[in-house]
């Protein structure tokens, strides 16, 4: 495999008599590689971690305007390419069951990202650290989020 990113697995067992089995498909695999997601050029990568909980909850994520996820409800990962300085990364709720919950957002995982950088721009904050903010989410579509963060590559 030649980059990281988010990926489905399927597989297939066969004993020694010939017989098989198919397991069911994981989805949202994160892998990570020994080379940089992001080609040399194109500027450095944000590794993030997504908790959302929220009942039929489903979000949609755009970094600096042009990478764009959907992350579902529970734990999923996530790369997006980053700007020299200033970052900007926007949740709306495209899915939801109008009840209460939140989203955890963590920069973490990833050397570019300065830690303590984060500022929010719009959303209701539950908790905040020098790395992942969790924000208090309603559950209706069209509700949003936004905070920026800063390089320091």
């Amino acid at each position: 495999m030649s980059s990281s990113g988010c990926y489905k697995v399927t597989a297939t067992a066969e004993n020694s008599c010939g017989d098989s089995a198919n397991a069911a498909p994981v989805n949202n695999v994160f892998v990570t590689s020994c080379f940089a997601p992001i080609r040399q050029g194109e500027g450095t990568a944000a590794i993030w971690s997504s908790d959302l909980k929220l009942d039929g909850g489903r979000l949609q994520v755009v970094v600096n305007g042009d990478s764009v996820t959907y992350p579902d409800r529970g734990r999923t990962f996530g790369t997006s390419r980053l700007r020299g300085g200033e970052n900007r990364m926007e949740a709306t709720v495209v899915e939801g069951a109008g009840k209460g919950g939140s989203w955890r957002i963590d920069l973490g995982g990833s050397e570019a990202v300065a830690a303590g950088s984060l500022r929010v721009i719009a959303g209701e904050v539950e908790s905040i650290t020098s790395t992942a903010i969790t924000f208090r989410l309603k559950g209706l579509a069209g509700e949003r989020v936004a905070f920026v963060f800063v390089n320091k590559r």
